[in-house]
């Protein structure tokens, strides 16, 4: 934003813009490691990366007079990696199935995805959100 008018006065320089990191990459890999009789086998990873991001448009810099300003709920970057082994068109009977061993967040990194703040009215609380932790699945699904 170009203006950020409070209480008349443009303080748009000392704001921070949440939710909005300088920073995000999303790349994912897929390779086939069989396709014959017995089906395919793919292998999915995805890695996504997160730069550090200011919660709420506080002050970047002096406050509320409090002590409080955006670095107070900024979220560290942050990284996960996500991945599917598949196992599509697998004979079942006249029919076929998919089988998908999944898994989230499988280097099980720990961070924080969201704060909220209360401001100074209940002390200065503030509670953050952590991401999912690793997560692993099996999913079987079948067409006729």
């Amino acid at each position: 934003y170009d203006e950020f008018l409070e209480l008349g006065t443009d303080v748009a320089n000392n704001r921070a813009l949440p939710h909005a990191p300088e920073n995000s990459l999303g790349i994912g890999f897929d390779a086939y490691l069989m396709n014959n009789e017995n089906g395919s086998l793919k292998l999915n990873v995805d890695y996504s990366y997160v730069d550090d991001y200011f919660v709420y448009p506080y002050a970047l810099v002096g406050g509320d007079g409090g002590g409080y300003n955006a670095y107070n709920t900024v979220v560290d970057s942050y990284g996960t990696v996500d991945a599917q082994l598949i196992w599509s068109d697998l004979p079942f009977g006249n029919d076929s199935m998919k089988l998908t061993l999944w898994g989230k967040n499988i280097g099980d990194e720990e961070y924080v995805a969201n704060y909220i703040d209360f401001g100074a009215g209940f002390g200065g609380m503030t509670l953050g959100y952590f991401g999912e932790p690793v997560t692993y699945g099996l999913t079987a699904s079948m067409s006729w």
